[in-house]
């Protein structure tokens, strides 16, 4: 099973995000932090991943 979380966009405020994880529980195997430009994330939401 693949199970990911990706959010786009709330880089500023990661810890906050990292700490919600911690209070509910959410198991934190690795984190990965990367940028897509906006041609390339309009292009995944076509070819229907969803990353949205």
């Amino acid at each position: 099973m693949d199970n990911k979380i990706k959010v786009y966009d709330l880089l500023d405020i990661s810890g906050e995000i990292y700490l919600e994880f911690a209070k509910n529980n959410v198991k934190i195997y690795s984190i990965e932090l990367k940028g897509d430009d906006v041609e390339e994330y309009f292009m995944k939401l076509i070819r229907g991943n969803n990353y949205a």
